[in-house]
């Protein structure tokens, strides 16, 4: 049987959950090179401390260590989960793994002139490159990238088949509270809607704190409840469960698959997202919701308003999407992939 090493450079939210999903197949046998030992994590891990996006005398030592590990473990297959905060490196002292199939995991598209550059050089170091949106690799192809992989971003959790009816409508922004999510635009935008409601705000606060949220929220601050860190699984699922609407006030500088909008489509959810890159199609071809104008606190009040006063519900087109992001979905593909790697022929 293969083995696969599974490399990343964290170990908390959908990091963890995506790495779970991929270790339990019966079809390789897994081990983890992880940041911190997990115990949600079943299979062998090794713990390696190093932040290699530091600087490039981390981003050496951690390939070392990765070296090592793989040739202890005697692996077939190195798989870096997050390739995207290594970029800057281009596919400098990838050389040092060459004697292993290697498959790196974009999870954003980051556009100019130099990360193209990064994108062909490291493509031609590593044997596939696993995308999670069709237009991510349609970009990657236009760029002359051939070796690519599109697997759609699972949804993790228990599946639904009903939004909740709550009243007031409960929306949800989960996850970290990065400036990229756009936060500040949600809190903004809340502002202006004059329905009733109650907002949700789970994640850890990373760029906008505590402070920063209740002050842009004093206006409807008895609407607010606020769980400000990493939430288990568990709790996730509960806030899933408990809210109606999903909110990815994202910028336009995020380009990729949204982990908070693949679990709310698994349980059904209204998904309100904004009308750029990935999330556009993703939202508008397959009917799970509503997009507002990139960046703009006014629009989506106003879509926040449509998404309460409306009857929304999954219609068939919807409902297959729904199906293509179980994780079983995505571990069967990776399975398919690891061993072509393994018999190409």
């Amino acid at each position: 049987m293969i083995k696969v090493l599974f490399v990343d450079t964290a170990c908390e939210g959908h990091h963890t959950v995506y790495l779970k999903n991929l270790v339990c197949s019966g079809k390789y046998q897994s081990v983890c090179c992880v940041p911190r030992r997990y115990a949600g994590i079943k299979t062998k891990h090794y713990s390696v401390e190093i932040n290699p996006g530091q600087n490039v005398i981390s981003y050496m030592r951690w390939i070392n260590e990765i070296k090592t590990i793989a040739d202890m473990e005697h692996v077939d297959i190195i798989q870096i989960m997050q390739m995207d905060p290594l970029m800057k490196y281009f596919s400098f002292y990838l050389n040092k793994l060459k004697e292993y199939r290697i498959v790196v995991v974009y999870h954003h598209f980051w556009k100019g002139w130099l990360r193209k550059s990064s994108y062909l050089t490291i493509s031609k170091k590593v044997d596939f490159a696993v995308v999670h949106t069709q237009p991510i690799r349609d970009k990657l192809v236009s760029y002359g990238l051939k070796n690519i992989k599109k697997f759609e971003y699972p949804g993790f959790g228990q599946t639904g088949n009903k939004t909740a009816d709550h009243f007031p409508r409960r929306l949800l922004a989960f996850g970290a509270t990065r400036y990229d999510k756009g936060l500040d635009i949600l809190l903004d935008a809340l502002k202006l809607v004059g329905e009733n409601f109650c907002i949700y705000i789970v994640g850890k606060d990373t760029y906008f704190d505590k402070e920063y949220i209740l002050e842009h929220s004093m206006q409807y601050r008895e609407k607010v409840y606020l769980d400000l860190r990493v939430v288990s699984d568990e709790e996730k699922e509960k806030y899933f469960a408990e809210t109606d609407i999903v909110v990815l006030p994202y910028r336009q500088v995020f380009d990729g698959a949204s982990g908070p909008l693949c679990d709310g489509v698994i349980k059904e959810k209204v998904i309100i997202g904004p009308n750029h890159g990935s999330l556009k199609g993703i939202i508008e071809d397959n009917h799970i919701g509503y997009t507002f104008s990139s960046e703009s606190p006014e629009s989506l009040a106003e879509v926040i308003s449509r998404a309460i006063n409306s009857d929304f519900s999954y219609d068939e087109k919807a409902v297959e999407y729904k199906k293509s992001l179980l994780p079983e979905r995505m571990q069967k593909e990776y399975e398919k992939l690891f061993l072509s790697l393994a018999d190409p022929d």
